[in-house]
């Protein structure tokens, strides 16, 4: 990718699961999409999480994600800034369907920027 987004690569039941935030300026969701054996689209991107309404004028800004699968199942952990505050949330769900609403994990800090590692997941 050749770009700052946050994003993972993991195996999914089905094959690989590119698992991106998009940039705030596009709305800051995260989303997972399917590719192919050469690494093309094999669909189109899912939401794993929106921001809430009210959000859109400043939406909040994934700065690492981080995924795992397993079981037919997908989790996804990430860390926003929103504003000037930091915060960690998780999810799981199935790559091809619903994803529970986010658990916020709590408040952290963002000592070290383009730094990537800080955040995992597991199922």
């Amino acid at each position: 990718m050749t770009t700052t987004a946050a994003f993972d690569l993991v195996l999914g039941s089905r094959g690989p699961l590119l698992v991106y935030a998009e940039p705030a300026p596009m709305g800051g969701a995260i989303q997972v999409l399917a590719l192919d054996r050469s690494g093309g689209s094999a669909g189109s991107p899912r939401a794993v999480f929106r921001p809430e309404r009210g959000d859109e004028l400043y939406p909040p800004d994934a700065l690492e994600v981080a995924a795992a699968g397993g079981g037919g199942q997908l989790a996804v952990a990430w860390v926003e800034r929103h504003g000037t505050a930091f915060r960690a949330l998780a999810t799981h769900g199935s790559p091809e369907g619903a994803f529970a609403p986010p658990t916020e994990l709590g408040p952290t800090e963002r000592t070290l920027t383009g730094d990537r590692g800080h955040v995992a997941a597991a199922v």
